[in-house]
């Protein structure tokens, strides 16, 4: 192909790369507070209760069962699960395990599903877990729970796994991890 061919399409190409070059220049977009409220209404914590059936990630239990935490329309549900059977029902009575921790004073709010992780014991019969900044053992009816002790080797501001192996906090910027026998270390980035 000629170079006198191609001219013709080079300018239509090039035509609105010129034009915008000689455009006056356009002044940022200030932003108003209605800009920021409409933003505010689109963040996950506003519209996370509009959505619901959504799962958080899968926790098995070592005799193949699992667990997870599902988006309700009434907030969130734990649903434990034994693909052996078939079955799929509330991890524990949601109502009576809210109303049990509140009447032993515990410290936080949003019902029962407002702690994001359980451990659940080895014979299934009770459950561990972290309500505002106490843990509890209770049974799986909701009919008792009791308050655990604070850990000596565990700061306060500290958060436990489910199975109160690891202890992670935020100190000078860092994410640090304890595991009992280890003593405290800054956490390790994740590998893959």
């Amino acid at each position: 192909m000629r170079l006198h061919r191609l001219a013709p399409i080079a300018t239509l190409l090039l035509l609105p790369l010129a034009l915008d070059a000689q455009a006056p220049a356009r002044a940022p977009r200030q932003l108003t507070a209605d800009d920021y409220a409409q933003a505010e209404r689109r963040l996950g914590q506003t519209t996370f209760g509009l959505v619901s059936g959504t799962a958080s990630q899968v926790t098995w239990l070592p005799d193949g069962r699992f667990w997870y935490r599902a988006a309700t329309p009434e907030g969130a549900t734990f649903l434990l699960v034994d693909p052996k059977k078939k079955t799929r029902a509330p991890a524990f009575d949601h109502a009576a395990m809210a109303a049990a921790l509140a009447g032993h004073g515990a410290s936080g709010q949003g019902g029962a599903a407002a702690f994001g992780s359980f451990a659940l014991s080895a014979d299934g019969s009770a459950l561990t877990l972290s309500w505002g900044k106490d843990r509890w053992r209770c049974d799986r009816a909701g009919t008792a729970c009791t308050a655990l002790s604070p850990r000596p080797d565990v700061p306060p501001d500290a958060s436990l796994s489910p199975d109160s192996s690891t202890a992670v906090f935020i100190r000078d910027h860092n994410l640090w991890a304890k595991q009992p026998s280890s003593g405290w270390r800054p956490s390790s980035p994740p590998t893959g």
